[in-house]
């Protein structure tokens, strides 16, 4: 409130508490108006929340997933990394849209450490949980079979382990299955496999029968050895196909990705092999007869490429 009594020049001056004197050179008369402070813009500090549950996985690179922050109208999300638990931290990446939690690093062997913020425009979150991960470098290993063979219905006692072939047969009285196993011991527990991929080779040309016919692939749930193995103690298989293939109408190799299984062998379940049969067994398939590790032929003889990462 204030009354205005006469014209004159006017001077206005504010004080450090925000209130202002408005005073009219020549009178004795003065205006005052109360102004509050807006102060600084604390959104920064009091508004956006950072993201949240920020996990770290290793290997031969490291990838990130976090819980995003709650408030929608973020802009996304900017990554940290050190070398050094606790920082300090330099910004790696801006991941964005907001809903995009996830981000792969790859930096050289090591371990880092990563904490993740929210950003909108010039703002920033505090910092989310810090995560860590190992990079270790990729080794490639190939390994031969350590034992195979195959057995048949209409000779239910006979061991067939010295072979230089490996038979599968769908078609009713002989069925023929192949078994293949090999040693992966010496991948580190712990070891994250990148691939792995298992090659058989047809040591002659399937019969035209089994051309066109889908073999698949199925880990075995119990122990047997190669001279051992007949169709009366054939162990059971898993209930999962692992993969398979179509025979081909010529004498060349296939191959099966088994990673997974191979992972799962190096996490600790326990390694009997695989068996490999036709998928409809039954249905008329001849004989499609693959390598063994005792065929005169090394190149066709079966084999298991691995990549991956040591702990």
């Amino acid at each position: 409130m204030f009354s205005l009594l006469r014209r004159y020049w006017l001077v206005l001056l504010t004080l450090a508490a925000g209130a202002s004197f408005l005073f009219f050179a020549g009178s004795a008369y003065a205006l005052f108006i109360d102004v509050f402070s807006n102060g600084s813009n604390a959104f920064n500090a009091d508004t956006l929340n950072q993201p949240t549950s920020l996990t770290a996985s290793g290997g031969s690179a490291i990838t990130l997933n976090w819980m995003a922050t709650a408030d929608t109208y973020a802009s996304g999300h900017r990554v940290f990394r050190s070398t050094t638990t606790g920082g300090p931290y330099s910004q790696i990446a801006e991941v964005t849209p907001r809903t995009t939690t996830t981000y792969t690093d790859n930096p050289a062997s090591g371990t880092y450490f990563y904490v993740a913020r929210a950003f909108h425009q010039n703002w920033e979150s505090a910092n989310s949980n810090e995560a860590s991960a190992t990079v270790s470098s990729s080794v490639t290993v190939s390994f031969g079979a350590s034992v195979d063979s195959y057995v048949r219905d209409d000779q239910t006692g006979n061991n067939f382990g010295t072979n230089t072939q490996m038979h599968v047969r769908g078609a009713g009285s002989p069925l023929k299955r192949a078994f293949v196993q090999f040693n992966v011991s010496t991948i580190l527990a712990g070891s994250t496999i990148n691939s792995a991929t298992l090659t058989l080779c047809l040591d002659e040309v399937p019969a035209a029968s089994a051309q066109g016919k889908v073999h698949e692939l199925r880990r075995v749930n119990g122990s047997w050895t190669e001279t051992g193995l007949t169709w009366n103690n054939q162990p059971a298989i898993s209930s999962t196909v692992t993969g398979t293939i179509v025979v081909p109408s010529t004498a060349t190799c296939v191959t099966f990705n088994v990673t997974s299984d191979v992972q799962a062998w190096v996490n600790g379940t326990t390694n009997n092999g695989w068996r490999l049969n036709e998928q409809n067994e039954g249905s008329g398939g001849g004989n499609a007869k693959y390598a063994t590790r005792e065929n005169g032929s090394s190149s066709t003889r079966p084999k298991l490429d691995v990549t991956y990462a040591p702990p």
